[in-house]
């Protein structure tokens, strides 16, 4: 089992160069040696730091990162104050392309359910196709 965390690779901005271990940022992750999910602030860098932890990140596909980054949790976010950015996305077309699709397929009265499940599951990294 790895120690460490574990983060979506959509929640990193960027390349692994770009990341600037200054620059705090708010990361969903999985504490491994409990799997629990939590969001975090905290500053991440591609070389291992002391005092630092593993961070693997997890790709769109399911594969893990072979090398880990490191991390500092800082500690616990607020997520209501300060959600988590989605870097590889862009929210608001994703959200209005989703409604469109839920609204011809099942009207207004269930477009907002059926968003909600269908966007929840996009959100954490694992999209469901929706087919016309």
């Amino acid at each position: 089992m790895r120690n460490g965390y574990e983060v979506y690779a959509g929640y990193l901005p960027g390349s692994v160069a770009e990341l600037e271990p200054a620059r705090e940022l708010v990361l969903p992750i999985k504490e491994m040696a409990r799997l629990e999910n939590k969001v975090v602030r905290a500053r991440v860098s591609d070389t291992p730091e002391p005092g630092w932890e593993d961070l693997w990140v997890r790709q769109a596909d399911g594969s893990i990162s072979q090398q880990p980054l490191a991390i500092q949790v800082l500690g616990e976010a607020e997520e209501a104050s300060s959600p988590p950015k989605r870097w590889d996305i862009e929210v608001s077309s994703v959200q209005a392309e989703t409604m469109g699709k839920v609204r011809r397929w099942g009207g207004p009265r269930y477009a907002r359910y059926a968003g909600d499940a269908y966007l929840s599951g996009y959100f954490i990294g694992q999209p469901i196709v929706l087919t016309d």
